[in-house]
């Protein structure tokens, strides 16, 4: 009976093992998240200005700014050769009684009429509208003025496409169909040089026969 038992215990096997599927991978937790980086602009300081045009300012402006005034050579030309002609029609007349030369004398002093009265008239009327009493403010950056003035809101780029020239105590920038005056007083004395360098270094100076 102890060999039939030994038999069987030999004959017998060990139960094998379930089953247990394809071994899986070991996953580490992931999981997407949104960037949450934020894209940081260079932040510039400004300098704040405001003011009140005065109409001396404004008409020195336009003045200086005018093209009669760029061309002066050529418009003493006009007035003096127009003055010297009337002078010469009127003598002409007065020898032969011919109306003819008081004619041309009179259109000499309506040339010399034109050329000097009018264009004041024009300046000092531009130079009352402009100077109207609004208040001007501004904010100069590095890369740009910011303007608000009645008319709105508007901005002169500081890259070298707007002209600059200094007339007497004003500041003057010229940006495509728009020309903005800084008057000197509006600026104090410890800020002056960095205003000034700031508008110097984004404008392009403009010729002006001051």
């Amino acid at each position: 009976m102890t060999s039939r038992s030994t038999e069987n215990e030999k004959n017998s096997k060990p139960p094998e093992p379930e089953d247990s599927g394809p071994p899986q991978p070991d996953f580490q937790e992931s999981k997407l998240v949104p960037d949450e980086s934020e894209a940081y602009e260079e932040q510039q300081t400004g300098i704040e200005l405001s003011y009140v045009l005065k109409k001396e300012e404004v008409y020195e402006c336009l003045r200086y700014s005018s093209r009669l005034h760029r061309n002066r050579k050529t418009f003493v030309l006009a007035m003096s050769g127009s003055a010297a002609l009337a002078v010469l029609f009127l003598a002409a007349g007065a020898f032969t009684y011919r109306g003819f030369y008081y004619f041309c004398a009179a259109l000499c002093a309506a040339v010399i009429i034109v050329l000097g009265v009018f264009p004041y008239r024009k300046n000092v009327l531009r130079a009352r509208e402009a100077a109207d009493g609004n208040t001007v403010r501004m904010t100069v950056y590095p890369d740009r003025i910011e303007v608000d003035q009645e008319g709105g809101l508007w901005e002169i780029p500081m890259d070298g496409t707007a002209g600059f020239v200094q007339i007497k105590d004003l500041f003057v920038l010229y940006a495509a169909e728009k020309m903005l005056m800084i008057p000197v007083r509006c600026i104090k004395p410890r800020i002056l040089p960095d205003v000034q360098a700031m508008i110097v270094a984004g404008t392009r100076p403009k010729k002006l026969k001051l």
